[in-house]
């Protein structure tokens, strides 16, 4: 009897840990290509992975302002224009020292400009009119010399000076450079730009609009040698 149960339980263990390895075999051994499968079977396709939406690029500006050209004044070309003239050897001298801008000589030479401008004139004397400031101030009888408007006192010529005159249509010489180099090119106006007794200088424009000419002068001044 005990023999009997030992054979039987023998048995079972056998059946149950073979069991494993002929599914492993059968599993192994089963060759699955589409041409073995039913017509029925449906391979499984991968799945196609999503596209990510693509974040837009930012685009990159700048913070920073443009910056606004700087304006350039009748003082900066007049400068500019004259010392470049007078660094050079010119028809009439040879390289002098630079000038200096003067507000004073400035205003006399715009005054003188608005005086010629409004009585359609051109003349180293003031017209004696309205206009003609430095006449007026003075109590002159007549109009002002440019020695005058340059010294403020009647008969002055404390500093020595001088003066070049322009009347020209106002499309014709827009810049203190184009008008500079029309005196620099002519003998006596030559001379005065070149004086290496000056040392102060200043340039103005204005335009009569009814007969769109422009006036220019040009007023230089130094100390007269003691």
């Amino acid at each position: 009897m005990k023999r009997h149960l030992f054979s039987l339980f023998f048995a079972t263990l056998t059946a149950l840990f073979a069991q494993p390895n002929d599914i492993f075999e059968a599993a192994k051994s089963t060759n699955l290509t589409p041409q073995n499968l039913p017509t029925n079977t449906t391979l499984a396709t991968p799945a196609t992975p999503m596209a990510q939406p693509v974040a837009p690029t930012p685009t990159l500006t700048s913070s920073k302002p443009t910056p606004t050209p700087k304006k350039i004044t009748i003082k900066d070309a007049t400068l500019q224009a004259i010392n470049s003239l007078r660094a050079m050897p010119q028809i009439c001298a040879q390289p002098t020292t630079p000038l200096v801008w003067s507000d004073s000589l400035y205003n006399a030479a715009k005054e003188h400009a608005l005086d010629m401008a409004v009585n359609n004139m051109l003349s180293h004397e003031g017209s004696g009119t309205n206009t003609d400031i430095t006449a007026k101030k003075l109590g002159l009888n007549r109009g002002s010399h440019f020695y005058e408007r340059v010294n403020k006192e009647k008969d002055s010529k404390k500093a020595l000076s001088g003066e070049l005159l322009l009347a020209v249509s106002a499309n014709a010489m827009k810049t203190p450079k184009e008008v500079l180099n029309y005196w620099i090119n002519r003998s006596n106006d030559c001379k005065v730009i070149m004086d290496k007794r000056f040392s102060k200088v200043a340039l103005s424009k204005v335009i009569n609009n009814k007969t769109q000419k422009a006036y220019w002068v040009l007023l230089l001044a130094g100390a007269r040698a003691k």
